[in-house]
């Protein structure tokens, strides 16, 4: 491909939908431009694979600030068009429908039952979970009779064999701010086992 057949910055249309999909995007200055562009920032954002780590740093620890402020704005552009007031490149459209649910879950089980549906089909039946089980540990069993304490769950014994049973999923790799008090996940390698991979500004561990 000769230079003069390189896309020039004026060829490229970054948006969400477009950018989504592309492999380049975080290499692409087109899309940093055009968000500084879209605000008429003096400072151009970098691109996220070619930035220096510092840089990525001080991006990353501005995210909660920016998304609440971002946030912000989308409240008080839904403020303003309630209020009558036009908003240039934004409008309020219907939310999506949620969830279907019976208006009167009674009439919809009598109606069920006049249309012989068996009861297998009708009722969903699941066991209780961890949480729900936990807390039986606290619900009388006979809450009418004073004298006893007896829990539908015994705390001292039968909890504990419960509890053998329970798994928690280890939860995703998340980024935080330096100053988190969470420990940093080991991943096995060494400080000394980074170099500079040539670029100036990334750094890759070595393979053993």
């Amino acid at each position: 491909m000769s230079m003069s057949s390189w896309p020039l910055p004026e060829d490229y249309a970054p948006d969400v939908e477009r950018c989504q999909w592309c492999k380049a995007k975080n290499f692409c200055p087109a899309r940093s431009q055009s968000l500084s562009s879209a605000l008429s920032l003096e400072v151009e954002l970098p691109a996220p694979a070619i930035s220096e780590a510092e840089m990525l740093g001080r991006i990353f620890n501005s995210i909660p600030m920016f998304e609440k402020y971002f946030k912000d704005v989308e409240e008080e552009i839904k403020d303003r068009i309630f209020k009558g007031k036009n908003v240039p490149g934004v409008k309020l459209v219907a939310g999506g429908l949620g969830n279907r649910t019976w208006k009167d879950a009674a009439e919809a089980e009598a109606l069920l039952k006049k249309f012989k549906v068996r009861q297998d089909d009708m009722y969903v039946r699941k066991v209780i979970s961890p949480t729900q089980a936990e807390k039986l540990c606290k619900k009388l069993l006979d809450p009418e009779n004073k004298e006893s304490k007896r829990t539908v769950i015994g705390l001292k014994t039968q909890w504990p064999q419960l509890e053998e049973l329970i798994v928690r999923k280890e939860g995703a790799p998340k980024l935080v701010p330096i100053t988190d008090p969470a420990p940093a996940l080991s991943l096995g390698f060494e400080e000394d086992d980074f170099k500079d991979n040539g670029d100036g500004n990334q750094q890759t561990a070595t393979q053993g």
